[in-house]
């Protein structure tokens, strides 16, 4: 039982797992491995590649290679065990008390170093908002990469804005439509199937836009798609889909909709995929070279939970839907209810023509 024990201690949080087996020596070992900060540091220099299979992959093995490892010195530990002594001659409390001080210094320090790593090289953050629907969705996990940004049209990248509620500027991320002097301008336009849309007019040209129904799995969705419209929509050599709802936002709101808008330099015009239900530059106008923080990379994992959609037949449209019952929030019915979207893993946010 002891050996099934730190075996499943050091596959969830290593190295724990040694400290049952009262082997003080591994366990310090495989403390002070930089794990996190160097997986961090390798991500980002394969993301020069530009090809995120190949980070996939590197991960899976990585993910593999180290779990075995672990799993390799756990069972060499546990069958030395008999001959180990005890950590110290100061008794149980004092030993506990070093590790515990060790342990907590150990943890400071990586974060220390992740820190500086995540706001200056690449970070992993996931998706909270819906404003990215449907190309990039709650419950997306992504790699944001930090520096030598090449930004096209197409691609999400993340900035900071201030949006009049907030003490500190908010980190947001969008689609770039615009880049520096390019003309922009954005009207509202109702389809022959009576709902709004937009019609985007990029440098005196009109982005082509056609109805699309490749969203028809609402497995993959934590609202319902009932009231909803995808757009497949093309800007240069690559596409993309949006999404709207009956009706779209004001110009109280959209203060630069029917504006042209000619671009400076370093400046970038922004919209949310979800077109209905997004604040971007539609709202707070261009963004700036120096507030944007990163760009999409990749979604390296993805999983719907639910939280909304557990009940086929009570689904509700809006989220915010107050005192809501129909989905219980415990932990154990969240996890065992979670669906896994494969299909969303490797996504960059568009495909290319």
């Amino acid at each position: 039982m002891k050996l099934i024990a730190s075996s499943i201690l050091n596959l969830i949080i290593h190295p724990i797992g040694f400290l049952l087996l009262k082997d003080l020596r591994l366990f310090l070992v495989f403390l002070i491995l930089p794990i996190a900060p160097l997986l961090y540091i390798i991500v980002y220099f394969l993301s020069f590649f530009d090809n995120h299979w190949l980070i996939i992959l590197f991960l899976l093995l990585f993910l593999i290679l180290f779990k075995s490892i672990i799993i390799f010195y756990t069972i060499r530990s546990y069958r030395s065990i008999n001959n180990r002594k005890k950590f110290s001659k100061y008794g149980t409390v004092t030993n506990i008390i070093l590790i515990l001080i060790i342990f907590i210094f150990y943890i400071m320090a990586e974060e220390f170093c992740l820190n500086i790593i995540k706001d200056n090289l690449i970070s992993a953050n996931n998706i909270l908002s819906r404003s990215t629907e449907p190309s990039l969705q709650t419950g997306d996990y992504v790699f944001i990469r930090r520096q030598f940004l090449k930004i096209e049209r197409g691609d999400f990248v993340t900035y900071n804005q201030d949006n009049g509620y907030e003490e500190k500027p908010v980190q947001m991320i969008k689609r770039v439509i615009g880049l520096p002097g390019d003309r922009i301008k954005v009207e509202k336009f109702t389809s022959k199937y009576k709902y709004e849309t937009y019609k985007i007019l990029l440098n005196g040209k009109l982005i082509e836009t056609e109805v699309s129904n490749e969203f028809i799995n609402q497995d993959l969705f934590d609202f319902q798609l009932q009231g909803k419209y995808f757009y497949k929509e093309t800007i240069g050599n690559r596409y993309y889909y949006t999404m709207y709802s009956n009706s779209l936002p004001d110009s109280r709101i959209n203060r630069f909709l029917n504006k042209e808008i000619l671009l400076e330099k370093n400046q970038y015009f922004v919209l949310g995929d979800n077109r209905s239900d997004s604040y971007d530059s539609l709202s707070f106008g261009p963004i700036q070279l120096d507030d944007i923080t990163g760009e999409l990379f990749f979604v390296y994992f993805s999983v719907n939970f639910r939280d909304f959609t557990c009940n086929p037949n009570t689904m509700i449209i809006d989220e915010n839907f107050p005192n809501n019952k129909i989905c219980p929030k415990d932990w154990f019915t969240h996890l065992f209810r979670s669906k896994i979207r494969f299909t969303n893993i490797g996504n960059r946010g568009f495909f290319e023509i």
